[in-house]
């Protein structure tokens, strides 16, 4: 049976372990004089520890830890219990604090962490993430303790690094509501509650309809028609990106497969693709398979990525996106500019489009910064012979800016709300529009493809 006397200890850093950790939580618990006391619990991640491992080795990760743990013992000395609880975590247990008094040693402990620990004797600083609980009369009750202080802890590593965050009773209902709707969003997956509309993509030259974005909907049964924005993180958390990304984009293969068949006009169909989608090693392979069984033609499909996945590995991406090319599926960086990735990765890329973000479109023409922007975006675009699509358009002074400075294409509010998939494919079949042409990829021509012009 273990005993105070007799803690086990982590055997990299020195300090007590989890159950050690534990046990000294529950002794501290059972007894009533402390349970008047005001004490705080401090749950502690380094962040992007993983990635260290898996660069630098086991041995240099050991390391840091160890030194993590001098820097914890060092703040707070007069600790009741400091522990290493996981991988990467640590949870320190203090007595007669206050939450000012937390506080302090909270950012303490960030600052020390981040001046004095480094990786591999190289000038790279290591930082880390906070979750404090107060413990106390009218506080969080001690068995909760632990749980409540990893709440918050996940929410200062969603805010991102070196940040502190305290617990508190909204951050409990945020997270049952975040769990509430995880299993909801896994019953949608299984009970095909996902829904696909399509956003026209008009070429401004000529009106006609060029393209469309596939834009995703949860049709919950409690809920309503539920957009993206309100699910999409939860969805990545949960680790239910990945199958939700490849239904869309088999639902729009198996759709333009059928437009096809029935001989119905069609028009490439663009689909958002997530970094943890693209840099599954298994997702060109994926695409291929989908296009081959189906024998759909890869024009008739655009992946839409963001300026973050070029981050991740540039190498990685340009690979899989030279594979997917190899199929003839085109290939757009959506929201241009509005990223931190490099201009050089462009000419390396087989970029087919950029996509002006709305944020750039919103003040047009009246910002001349947004215009210079633009203008710039457009310029490089000619040099770069790729196609330009601006998103967010809802007036024609913006649609009349666009086209009068060379843009391509644009989609928006301007040429009304995102369409149902019957309602898209009528507004594709109005063979009473007087442009009807092929749509082809560079070297390529896409069969059965039909433009659709509308007014705006």
């Amino acid at each position: 049976m273990q005993t105070e006397l007799q803690p086990t200890l982590d055997r990299v850093t020195g300090l007590h372990d989890r159950t050690s950790f534990d046990a000294r939580l529950n002794r501290y618990a059972a007894e009533p004089a402390r349970q008047l006391q005001t004490a705080a619990l401090l749950r502690l991640d380094i962040d992007r520890f993983s990635h260290l491992n898996e660069s630098f080795g086991v041995q240099t990760g050991d390391e840091v830890l160890r030194s993590v743990a001098r820097c914890l013992r060092e703040c707070v000395p007069n600790a009741l219990s400091i522990a290493r609880i996981g991988d990467d975590e640590f949870a320190v247990l203090i007595e007669k604090v206050d939450a000012g008094t937390a506080r302090l040693i909270a950012d303490d402990a960030l600052r020390l962490i981040q001046r004095r620990v480094r990786v591999a004797d190289l000038p790279l600083s290591v930082t880390a993430s906070l979750g404090v609980c107060e413990l106390g009369p009218e506080r969080t009750p001690l068995v909760l303790a632990l749980h409540a202080a990893g709440l918050a802890l996940r929410e200062s590593k969603r805010r991102g690094p070196n940040a502190c965050h305290f617990f508190t009773s909204d951050l409990l209902q945020s997270c049952e509501a975040r769990t509430e709707l995880e299993a909801s969003l896994r019953r949608a997956l299984a009970a095909r509650e996902f829904r696909l509309h399509f956003q026209p993509q008009i070429n401004l030259g000529t009106g006609d309809v060029v393209g469309a974005e596939a834009l995703l909907r949860w049709a919950d049964p409690t809920r309503g028609m539920v957009p993206p924005g309100a699910f999409i993180s939860v969805a990545e958390s949960a680790g239910l990106i990945g199958p939700i990304g490849e239904w869309v984009i088999r639902e729009v293969c198996r759709r333009q497969a059928r437009r096809l068949a029935r001989g119905l006009a069609t028009v490439p169909i663009a689909v958002n693709v997530s970094a943890l989608q693209f840099h599954d090693p298994s997702f060109a392979e994926m695409i291929s398979a989908e296009l081959r069984i189906r024998d759909l033609p890869g024009q008739l499909l655009s992946l839409e990525i963001t300026e973050s996945v070029l981050m991740r590995d540039v190498e990685v991406v340009a690979s899989t996106m030279r594979a997917l090319a190899t199929h003839g599926v085109r290939l757009a960086l959506d929201d241009f500019g509005t990223g931190f990735s490099s201009l050089a990765y462009l000419k390396r890329l087989p970029l087919y489009r950029l996509k002006i973000d709305r944020c750039f479109v919103s003040e047009l023409p009246a910002s001349r910064h947004d215009a210079a922007i633009i203008q710039a975006v457009l310029s490089l675009a000619r040099h770069l012979e790729v196609e330009v699509v601006a998103e967010g358009v809802e007036t024609s002074a913006q649609a009349e800016f666009l086209r009068n400075h060379g843009c391509d294409i644009a989609q928006g509010f301007l040429w009304g709300q995102p369409l149902t998939g019957r309602d898209f494919q009528l507004l594709l079949n109005d063979v009473s529009a007087p442009s009807i042409t092929q749509v082809s990829a560079p070297d390529a021509v896409t069969p059965g493809v039909r433009r659709r012009r509308v007014a705006g």
